[in-house]
């Protein structure tokens, strides 16, 4: 039996779901997977004020979050941070790999190529090694020479690499990685009552408040169902400041779930920041995206993706998010458009093809 041994990370929750999502892939396939949450091996404290330092920025502070991203997408000056922690990383990952044997290496991080990368290209590991990128847009520091080859989840993605130097051979465009689950398809709702789906990805972000006041003051038959992620505060300060659409059955709130396929299966529209995996499992799902936020950075470039490729609709405010929402209930046959858009992004994806990859390098060995 082979065996994979998959590299992620903690900041946010789509590096980690990517990686679950790669285990049942492969697992399906007959081979044995571990996982391991990279920085949390290497240093625990380090772990904790990454996480920490992304969730208080990127919730309170985006602004800082996104000039924090873009300094990083600098190659000068990520070229030295990162190779640092390559170096002090570089035990740890040794020693994982010496204890597992894998056939081949994946991640789901940018970090992990800077990890991995470096140590192929010293020739510490010859092992192939898989990156997937988990964005519409690949920040630098997934761009490495090293690199076997890349997961992307469309061509838009591996146009932009292959811009800055990716041979394009190594860059498959089949989906960013999803549960089987998210592919499978129902039929939608009734329109009787519109039922919109508002999630506020697994940090929880404050913003979900204000768009939820806005939806519930639209006067037509309308039922919201809202994902408060980990944030019980946000969830309980709802649930007193909402009581009375609670009472009512216009809305309810749901803390972190592993329910949302089927979430996703009984809605109209999704409300969600950008992130690629929830984006890419709306996008399987054919259910149509209204984006009320998004966090600088990595997001900003995933909003500019869906919006020129006409995937999604896009409010700057919880007032606009309102508006746009009626004129979709005025006339919901526009969402037939955006679900046309998405069957031709779609069509591409497909989650086995990263087996056939997988199994080809193994057979193959490193190409680089």
């Amino acid at each position: 039996m082979k065996k994979a041994l998959i590299f992620s990370l903690s900041t946010g929750g789509g590096h980690n779901t990517a990686a679950r999502n790669l285990k049942e892939i492969f697992t399906d396939s007959d081979y044995e997977v571990v996982i391991v949450d990279t920085m949390n091996k290497i240093s625990p404290k380090l772990d904790r004020t990454i996480n920490k330092g992304y969730e208080t920025l990127a919730n309170k502070v985006p602004s800082s979050w996104g000039a924090l991203y873009q300094l990083s997408n600098k190659k000068k000056i990520s070229k030295g941070l990162f190779s640092t922690l390559a170096k002090v990383s570089r035990k740890t990952i040794i020693e994982i790999l010496h204890r597992e044997r894998p056939d081949i290496i994946l991640g789901t991080h940018p970090f992990v190529v800077s990890f991995i990368a470096s140590m192929k290209k010293e020739g510490i590991i010859r092992l192939p090694f898989i990156s997937v990128v988990t964005d519409f847009v690949a920040h630098d520091l997934y761009l490495h020479d090293y690199v076997d080859a890349y997961i992307v989840g469309s061509d838009f993605t591996k146009i932009k690499m292959v811009e800055k130097g990716i041979h394009p051979d190594r860059v498959h465009s089949c989906g960013i990685p999803i549960s089987k689950i998210f592919t499978i398809r129902k039929d939608p709702p009734s329109f009787e009552t519109f039922k919109i789906l508002v999630m506020a990805g697994s940090v929880g972000f404050n913003y979900i408040i204000h768009i939820v006041d806005a939806l519930l003051s639209i006067d037509r038959p309308i039922h919201i169902r809202a994902l408060c992620g980990r944030n019980d505060k946000i969830k309980e300060k709802m649930k007193r400041r909402f009581a009375k659409d609670i009472q009512e059955g216009r809305l309810e709130l749901f803390s972190y779930t592993d329910d949302v396929a089927s979430l996703m299966d009984d809605s109209h529209c999704v409300l969600t920041k950008p992130g690629g995996l929830s984006v890419t499992e709306a996008l399987n799902k054919n259910l149509p995206l209204l984006l009320p936020h998004y966090v600088p950075g990595q997001e900003k470039e995933n909003v500019e993706f869906l919006l020129s490729n006409h995937l999604a609709f896009y409010a700057r405010t919880p007032k606009e998010t309102k508006k746009i929402m009626e004129e979709i209930m005025d006339s919901p046959e526009v969402l037939d458009i955006v679900k046309d858009n998405m069957e031709k992004i779609t069509s591409n994806y497909h989650r086995k093809k990263i087996i056939h990859i997988a199994n080809e390098l193994i057979k193959k060995g490193s190409f680089t």
